[in-house]
């Protein structure tokens, strides 16, 4: 056999190799030209968080109530006197409530099971702490195949019965929170 041979033969057994354990590195096969997209449990795929919440809440009351009573009383002697009273009550109250708020954020996800239509349930979390300031973040709920990318990523709106919780804890979240005092004040309704 010539040197060229054996050379090509050694190259094509190298390719076959790489193409091998490339494609068999999982624990189940996957094809050599499909995108890496989450498909089975223990696969990870990356949510882009980005929530835009606005709320307006807006009540109006007006009561108005008015009573009126009379009489005439009338002898020859005195003439007609007459009495009179009334009784009137106002009301007018109303209120308006504005809420808005906007979160952005990207978390990987852990697919947890696969369900009977090929949809996958998938939770995550991740915990920052800067300065002291603990902010914890929990996804979880359930993905389409369909709607992953070819990036394995999946934007938040499109999750089905997504829950997602973002908690902070710290001093500062310690300072956004109302003292004892006006707690108690305010379940009492005084302010």
């Amino acid at each position: 056999m010539r040197a060229s041979n054996i050379h090509r033969l050694l190259l094509v057994s190298a390719v076959y190799c790489v193409i091998v354990t490339h494609v068999y590195a999982d624990s189940a096969p996957r094809s050599f030209v499909s995108d890496r997209t989450a498909k089975q449990p223990g696969d990870t795929l990356t949510v882009i968080i980005s929530e835009l919440a606005s709320t307006t809440t807006t009540a109006t009351t007006k009561l108005t109530k008015k009573d009126k009573a009379g009489a005439t009383l009338s002898s020859p002697e005195t003439g007609a006197r007459g009495w009179s009273a009334g009784l009137e009550s106002d009301f007018n109250g109303g209120g308006q409530i504005e809420r808005g708020g906007r979160f952005i954020a990207k978390l990987a996800v852990t697919v947890n099971e696969v369900d009977s239509q090929g949809n996958l349930h998938v939770q995550g979390e991740q915990e920052i702490i800067v300065n002291r300031e603990k902010q914890h973040l929990r996804l979880n709920g359930i993905v389409r195949q369909e709607d992953l990318s070819s990036e394995n990523t999946i934007e938040s709106w499109r999750i089905r019965n997504a829950h997602i919780e973002f908690v902070g804890t710290g001093d500062l979240a310690k300072k956004q929170t109302p003292g004892i005092i006006t707690r108690v004040l305010s379940w009492f309704g005084i302010v």
